[in-house]
């Protein structure tokens, strides 16, 4: 949604379709409509304004923060990708993914946290 509308002002103008649309690409399935409208009123309801200037800078800013967190998204997935990749290579792999509660992702921690010491000679 700050993507979209990162300041007061742009927000304003999202309409009811617009605010849903992203509701959906962020995941959101149950009562869209009705979250949608509240989001869409709470946005157009009267609130204290800060001067332009600084309601530009802080746009400016969510905006910069916003792409940060898209690109740490997408390094997220790229690791998780990468842990599944290895992990299922794994001599063990089908042991630790059997126990409940470990998938791909905390599999190789617990993996790790069970190795047995190398005997020393």
């Amino acid at each position: 949604m700050l993507e979209r509308a990162p300041s007061p002002e742009r927000g304003r103008r999202l309409t009811v379709s617009q605010i849903l649309a992203r509701l959906r690409r962020g995941g959101r399935r149950r009562n869209l409509k009705l979250r949608g409208e509240e989001i869409s009123a709470a946005l157009r309801s009267p609130q204290l304004e800060a001067p332009p200037v600084l309601t530009g800078a802080y746009a400016a800013r969510v905006h910069a923060l916003v792409a940060v967190l898209q690109e740490m998204a997408a390094q997220i997935e790229s690791l998780e990708q990468e842990l599944r990749r290895s992990f299922r290579s794994h001599p063990d792999a089908e042991i630790y993914l059997s126990l409940p509660g470990l998938g791909d992702v905390p599999g190789p921690s617990a993996s790790s946290a069970m190795i047995r010491p190398a005997t020393r000679s």
